[in-house]
Formats: structure tokens, sequence, C-alpha cells
């Protein structure tokens, strides 16, 4: 099938009722492609300026045919109201194949289409795992439907706020559902019971869902909006049948299926950046739990403020679906990474998806995310224990606004480094490697750091940069300058910098670096968490970032 010179054009929303009214013939048979359309015309009656949703047509031909394809971030539904399927086929064809996507909506009339789509993509082709059966309810039933709840239980619509554990729970979750969830609840009519006195929820139903109680809300709701009153339900799921069946539901009598299905493989998706703050505020949730998150983000933020050319920094989510907060940062050979999800399969998933053929830096990852680390070695047989840096991180316990005292001696003076100071810093840190001056460089060049140096020669004697985690780092005296308090000095400096900048003051030690973590302990900082770093074992060990490189 030849797919040249065709073309994705889009339909305008002025013309969307006219689509949906093509799929009026044979009332109930394509019922399910009206409802869906009509579903995007009221979302858009709401707001107008929702994002990621549009309706396309094949060549602008949707006219003739009914052939249309819809694209809600990563969601597709695709019909066409012609027997020959060969424009659906090309229609779905015409997809960036380098994205993720799940296909719904598939009735058993078009599932040919689909299979074929699949075929020629050389994708897994399997419907039966999420096959359903779509039934109707007689609306003579729902004249008698008792919709009181019982007592101690109250039923209210849903808000937002409520999709963290409707996604949590549900057994279908996927990359990307909770969004959906969200948008289900914010665009159509939903319903949760809740207990009256604590105001836990505990059931739902979003247009489908479990429990007769709900069902028969949500039906006395269409009811009464003179919409028929319809039902998917997993085929296998021979309780929920049941339930629907006992209230009135009867299935179709042509058993129209519905099918639902992933169309391409896992893969990192770079995430916009005027989406950054946005992925940035999703960790203001319980502060200070998330702050390293937040401020890894708000770094790289910065930077691309000062500097909007800054090269190799790329920030990605799995699938395009960041609503969890799931996200793994390519800085060069340095990975930054966190999740918000309890569950951290994603974020497993999302770190084996890195190039295996050169090193990367795992950097700065919390206590809570180190399993998703651990399993992504085990994966790659690579043995973690070996690698790993144990790293304490401090926090102040009182973050008030006093400042320390710096007194500095009349011999030297404290001021900013420049960038060519980056050589001695990279030259005497105990844990250089192979594209650390760099690193070093940029750290200098787009953060704040501080160097004392000697008024006779103005040779640099001590230093601390601030990391990309948004805390003092990389602290260093030269050897014949220790012992003088000129770490606790620096140390106190940067902290009034993090102050002045109304960030927390935090600091990582090394485990084993006793005499950091005294100094640190001395400024009322306390360990709060454990952060880890660690390199990968890439394929191919030569193959690494050079500074040279890296400008």
């Amino acid at each position: 099938m030849a797919f040249k010179n065709n073309t994705l054009t889009k339909i305008p929303h002025c013309e969307w009722e006219q689509l949906r009214d093509l799929y009026k013939i044979d009332w109930l048979k394509h019922h399910i492609v009206y409802n869906s359309i009509q579903n995007y015309i009221k979302w858009f009656e709401k707001d107008s300026k929702i994002k990621n949703l549009e309706i396309f047509s094949l060549n602008d031909n949707w006219s003739q045919d009914g052939t249309f394809l819809i694209l809600d971030r990563y969601l597709v539904l695709a019909n066409t109201l012609n027997d020959n399927l060969n424009n659906l086929i090309t229609i779905l064809n015409l997809l960036d194949k380098s994205r993720y996507y799940y296909i719904f909506g598939i009735t058993e009339r078009i599932l040919p289409a689909i299979e074929q789509f699949f075929k020629i993509n050389n994708w897994k082709f399997n419907p039966e795992e999420n096959r359903t059966v779509w039934h109707i309810l007689d609306r003579k039933c729902i004249e008698n439907f008792d919709i009181k709840p019982p007592k101690g239980i109250i039923l209210k619509s849903l808000s937002e706020e409520n999709s963290g554990i409707i996604n949590e729970l549900w057994p279908y979750s996927h990359p990307g559902s909770e969004n959906f969830i969200k948008r289900q609840i914010k665009y159509n009519y939903s319903l949760g019971t809740f207990n009256e006195n604590s105001g836990e929820l505990i059931a739902w139903c979003l247009r489908q869902g479990y429990g007769s109680l709900m069902v028969k809300a949500m039906s006395k709701f269409y009811y009464n909006n003179e919409e028929d009153v319809t039902a998917p339900v997993v085929a296998t799921n021979t309780a929920s049948r049941n339930m629907f069946q006992k209230l009135g539901f009867k299935e179709f009598e042509n058993k129209i299926k519905f099918f639902a299905m992933s169309s391409s493989l896992d893969q990192l998706v770079e995430i916009e950046q005027n989406d950054w703050p946005i992925l940035r505020d999703l960790y203001k949730i319980e502060w200070p739990k998330h702050h390293i998150a937040f401020n890894i983000i708000q770094n790289y933020i910065n930077w691309f403020q000062k500097d909007p050319n800054v090269k190799y920094i790329k920030v990605y989510s799995l699938n395009g679906d960041w609503s969890d907060g799931t996200f793994v940062i390519v800085d060069r050979y340095i990975v930054p990474f966190c999740t918000l999800n309890k569950n951290l399969n994603r974020l497993t998933t999302a770190l084996n998806l890195l190039d295996k053929s050169i090193p990367y830096y795992l950097y700065g990852y919390v206590e809570r995310v180190a399993p998703a680390a651990k399993k992504y070695y085990e994966i790659n047989n690579w043995i973690y224990d070996k690698h790993v840096c144990n790293t304490i991180w401090y926090r102040k316990k009182n973050n008030n606004k006093l400042e320390f005292e710096i007194k500095i001696p009349d011999h030297l003076i404290l001021k900013p480094l420049q960038e060519n100071d980056a050589i001695i810093v990279n030259n005497v840190w105990p844990h250089r490697h192979p594209g650390s001056l760099n690193a070093i460089k940029r750290l200098i060049r787009y953060n704040e750091s501080l160097g004392i140096f000697r008024k006779d020669n103005d040779e640099l004697i001590a230093w601390c940069l601030r990391l990309t985690l948004g805390s003092p780092g990389s602290l260093q005296v030269k050897d014949e300058y220790k012992r003088q308090g000129l770490g606790i000095l620096l140390a106190k400096a940067m902290s009034n910098i993090l102050m002045n900048l109304g960030m927390e003051i935090v600091a990582p030690v090394v485990e084993e670096n006793v005499a950091s973590k005294k100094m640190f302990e001395s400024l009322d900082l306390q360990k709060v968490d454990m952060i880890y770093c660690n390199w990968t074992e890439p394929l191919n060990p030569n193959n690494v970032w050079e500074d040279k490189d890296c400008e």
C-alpha cells in the first residue's frame, strides 16, 4: 500500500460537528465514534485553549467517507465509514513513528486496519489483551434506580486531586494515564463515593467504573441529559459483566468489541524547555521532601535563562508522559533522574533506554529511588556496589534568615571563581575524570562559586562550587593551607549565598569524610537523606567524553 504524497490535515474545530453527524447513520452501529467526537466538541466548548488535541483527516477528504484520526496527546482514536479500510490504514501510518501511541476505541469492524497498521511497522499485535464488550441499558430501568448512598457515605463529583489514587489503583494504568484521568475529571462528569467523616475516596466512576451505586447515579445523569446509557466492560471481568447485566444492561446484538493497544516500544521523549517549570513545580509537593529534584530542574532552567545556547543538555520523559514527575536529564555524561511515582518501574525503564555504548554518571539520586538504579544495573548485569558513591545529604535544622558571620583574614580575599580557575580546581579534585574539567567550568560559568585567594600573589588556595543539586560542593583546601578554618569559612559563605537566593541550606558529604561531616554538623545541619552517584559500564570503555569535546 502506498503512503507517498498523503498528508494529515487538521480538521478545523468549526467542522467537528459535521464530522460527528456523519456517524448518525445506522444509529448505535457507530455511536461509539459519534460520542467520542461529541466528547471532544464539549471539551473545546469548556476550554478553547486545551492543549495537545487535534482531529485530522486524510488529505482533507473527511467529508467523503468520514475517515479521521483524533490525537489526544498519545491517545489515538481513528475510524471510517468506508468498508474499504485502506484510507484508515493510510491515515494511521502517517503518525510520527518516533512517538508512543495508545490506540483505543477500536471496534471489531475496523480491527483488520489496525492489524495491518501494526504489521506494516513490525509491532506486536494482540487485541485480546484489552478486549471489552459494549453494553447498553434500557432507559425504562433507569427510572427506578435508587441512588441514595449508605449511612456514612457521601456521593459527589471527583476533583483533579483524586487522579493520583485512581491511577495508582487502576489495573490498566499506563504511561500518561494519570493525566488522562485528570482530563476526564476536569472536562467530563464523574462521581466518587467518600467516607463522610474522613473524606477518604473509596470508589469512583469516570463514565465507566465499578460499584452499582455509581453506575446507577451515572446512568441517571446521562438519562437526564437524554443520552444513551452505554458501558464497556472488560471481557474477562466476569464480576463487572454480571453487575451490569443485573442492573439491566444488555450486550449489543452485534457484539461490538472495544480494543486498546500500544503502538510502539518505550522511548525517551524530550521535554520541551517551556515545560521545565511545570515539571519542576510537581516537586513542590510535601516540601521540602523533594527539594533535591526541584533544585536540579531549577538549576538547568537557570542555565538556559543565562545562555539559551548551552550545549548537550536534554530533559527526557518516558514516552512523552511526565505527569508523575518521571524524568531523566542527560547533561553530556552526567545523568540526574527522579520520579514522584511510588512504583519505580517507569523510572527503571527510562534509565534502561540510555545509550549503552557510552559511560554515564548517575548523579545525585536519593535513597527513595535508589532501587530503580539497582534494578537498572541488574538488568544490564553490572555490579552496583562496585561503582556507587554513598553521600550523606545534610539540611539546616532551622532554615532561618540569619546569615553566618564571615571574617576573612587580612592577607586573604574571598571572591567568585573565574573559568580559568577550573584547571586548578580539577587538578586537585580527587574525583576528577575525563570530562570533569568542563563540568567544573560550567558550574563556575553558570552557578555561584567562591574562592579564597592570597592577596600578595593572587594564588587560589581554597574553593567551593554550587552544584547542580543546589548545594555547595567540591569544597577543597590545598594541603599546605589546611587546618586554618578556611573550609568552614567557605561553607558559611556559600550558605549565606543560598539564603540570599531563597534556597534551602543543604550540603552533600561523602560518607567516609569524617571531618566534613563534623564541620557541617557544627553549622546546625542534620542528615535528612542519602544520595548516590555511580558510573555505568559502557559497551565501549574508550567511548568517553573528553573535555575538548564538551565546549
